[in-house]
């Protein structure tokens, strides 16, 4: 269980008012301490314009941003397998998703990965179909659409997965409603 040491908002323009694209975006820094380690998670995610994390737990440290104009980060040392537990408890306690969140770089991955260009797929906006055809050729249409890629990534994770109910509340939340169709020849 993470116990927080200490919170402080670091962005002295802070105003829910204007917390989605006005400045007043909540930035805190939590000191914290997880099985007798202390760290630190700085969130300077900036409302409409993106995500950025920094994260520092003894030599272990995750760095995230998707923030428009900056450089995409996706990056971590810590281990799936060995620091599960401690993932957990950060994904618990601050409600962010480490190595879940969907960078154009790990979609890169995936397409590869997946063989995502030998699929065909159909994908919905509201009541509109704004993609029919390759996968792989949609993502690079599209460019850096975090939620798309949510929507495209945990729908082919339920293929596999059907009782996921985290990603099935993505899915199922997500104004993107995807099809996959049979692979293209």
């Amino acid at each position: 269980m993470i116990r927080i040491l200490k919170q402080k908002e670091t962005n002295p323009f802070f105003n829910p008012r204007f917390a989605n694209n006005g400045g007043g975006y909540s930035q805190p820094l939590y000191e914290f301490e997880y099985k007798g380690i202390k760290g630190t998670l700085h969130d300077t995610s900036c409302g409409d314009f993106g995500e950025r994390y920094l994260l520092k737990w003894g030599d272990k440290f995750w760095r995230y941003s998707n923030v428009e104009g900056d450089v995409s980060i996706d990056e971590t040392n810590l281990d799936k397998e060995k620091d599960a537990e401690f993932i957990d408890a950060i994904e618990e306690t601050f409600g962010i998703r480490i190595f879940k969140i969907l960078t154009p770089r790990y979609c890169k991955w995936l397409s590869q990965r997946w063989q995502w260009n030998k699929k065909h797929i159909l994908v919905w906006d509201g009541d509109s179909l704004i993609w029919d055809g390759d996968l792989h050729e949609c993502l690079v249409h599209f460019g850096f659409a975090p939620e798309l890629y949510k929507a495209i990534f945990n729908t082919e994770w339920l293929s596999d997965h059907p009782d996921d109910t985290n990603a099935r509340g993505i899915v199922e939340n997500s104004n993107y409603k995807i099809t996959f169709k049979e692979e293209l020849q």
